[in-house]
């Protein structure tokens, strides 16, 4: 007789449940129907939703400067004479399944914010060709939990991910427009090294080749490449010195081609050229305008590198230009748009978003900082930072031109970097090594504490593991 109750107090708990689902979802489905074929509620307000992760929320610039802002000031803040309120859901570190979250959330809290939703997203999300398509499911409460229900949840599904934002956009009736998207693929060695951990000899042979290119002995570095790349070693690695030797060589075409590559052989956080054909089919797929940002830095003749990107993602102040500008001829196709605003240049757009001083010191402190901690994780050495040289020393005489806020942390802040790009030269010695952690220690110890420096903080201690 107990165990009978209990049975049937189990099964009612279940069935409690299963019905509170099936209404659950019954209402989920049914409030976004409602409000997409509601006439628009007349304001005068344009409703732009952001969504995207540290490069579209504003990084290196602390939020100060972004391409959606620099979209505003173009068009005199105004879209069919409406004014733009930016509702910016895009945040550093995100990826595709936490933006799909704060995006449904803000949506059935804000229903009747009906608006243009603007994509410059997916960075963080690794893919390759391997991964299956997953059909997107339109229950609300299986893709909420779909997240938790993986056996693997390191594993996202970059078309899955992606795709299911473009499903909800549509569901609450948003008009869409995406971006491709790209990275730093010159600045950075590629992530996946952990060949160069394991076999000493293929370590040793790369950080021959380093030198050979370095020493400018690039028919020799160019040979000893393809004979790694026969005896099946990381091809990553190799394709990485290709490109740099058909960049020193000013073949910028090959060298790209280089690069694209050896971002294609393991995890890095630059967008491949798969997750771009990705966007692309979505964009086709759904008849979304696009703006193909990757094929404009692609084809300008140059190579991407640091004359587009500040650090190994984040868009500098001319890619965000051309993002923003990528994304308003496309609304003009839709949109009665002026532009109020031409020949944009990067100190105009400083001095317009008040990018002062102190904010341009905290950017160069972000990005040196992750210059010099790259690789810190994956034993890469200095004889690969080397390439970067150049970038580091400018930044550095850049910083001396700054009247920084605080000019005794500015100061040590310089030294620490100045003493760095010796060390990658192979110029420091044991007691200058000494000197470099001392100072990294009190520039830790007496620098602001706060959220804007806690990354920096992290890749000071990197260059203190590094030293060592």
């Amino acid at each position: 007789y107990l165990m009978k109750k209990i049975i049937y107090y189990l099964a009612s708990i279940a069935i409690v449940i299963l019905v509170s689902i099936i209404l659950a979802e019954i209402i989920l489905q049914v409030i976004p129907i409602i409000y997409r074929t509601l006439p628009n509620l007349k304001n005068d307000k344009q409703y732009i939703y952001i969504l995207g992760e540290s490069s579209a929320w504003g990084d290196p610039y602390g939020s100060k400067i972004s391409y959606s802002k620099i979209l505003k000031y173009v068009i005199g803040n105004r879209i069919n004479n409406k004014q733009i309120e930016l509702i910016l859901l895009a945040e550093p570190g995100c990826k595709l399944s936490h933006q799909y979250f704060k995006y449904y959330l803000y949506k059935y809290i804000h229903p009747f914010k009906r608006g243009i939703v603007l994509l410059y997203i997916g960075t963080n999300d690794w893919a390759n060709r391997n991964e299956n398509h997953v059909l997107n499911c339109n229950l609300n409460i299986v893709s909420l939990f779909y997240y938790y229900l993986k056996k693997d949840k390191n594993i996202f599904n970059f078309i899955h991910g992606y795709e299911r934002i473009l499903l909800l956009s549509k569901k609450f009736g948003d008009d869409i427009y995406m971006s491709t998207i790209a990275g730093n693929y010159s600045g950075y060695v590629p992530t996946e090294c952990i060949s160069l951990e394991k076999n000493m000899i293929f370590k040793n042979n790369i950080n021959k080749i380093d030198k050979l290119i370095l020493s400018k002995d690039y028919h020799i570095a160019m040979k000893k490449c393809k004979e790694l790349l026969n005896e099946n070693n990381d091809q990553s690695q190799i394709w990485y010195r290709i490109g740099k030797i058909y960049e020193k060589q000013n073949n910028n075409y090959y060298a790209m081609q280089s690069y694209l590559n050896a971002i294609e052989y393991g995890r890095d956080s630059r967008p491949t050229r798969y997750q771009n054909e990705v966007i692309k089919k979505l964009a086709q797929k759904y008849n979304i305008p696009i703006t193909d940002t990757f094929d404009k830095l692609n084809n300008s003749g140059e190579i991407i590198g640091y004359n587009f990107f500040m650090d190994i993602v984040h868009p500098s102040i001319r890619t965000n230009i051309i993002i923003a500008e990528g994304f308003i001829e496309l609304l003009m196709n839709n949109y009665k748009i002026k532009i109020f605003h031409k020949d944009l240049t990067e100190d105009k757009i400083k001095k317009i978003l008040h990018f002062n001083d102190r904010d341009v010191f905290d950017m160069y402190m972000l990005v040196l900082t992750e210059m010099f901690s790259w690789g810190s994780y994956i034993n890469v050495n200095e004889i690969a930072m080397r390439y970067k040289i150049d970038i580091i020393e400018k930044h550095i005489q850049n910083l001396k031109l700054l009247d920084a806020y605080n000019k005794n942390i500015a100061g040590l802040f310089i030294e620490i970097c100045e003493l760095f790009t010796e060390y990658i030269k192979g110029n420091l010695n044991e007691k200058n090594k000494k000197i470099l952690k001392n100072k990294i220690d009190m520039f830790i110890k007496y620098c602001p504490k706060n959220i804007t420096y806690y990354e920096s903080f992290s890749n000071l201690q990197k260059i203190k593991y590094i030293v060592n």
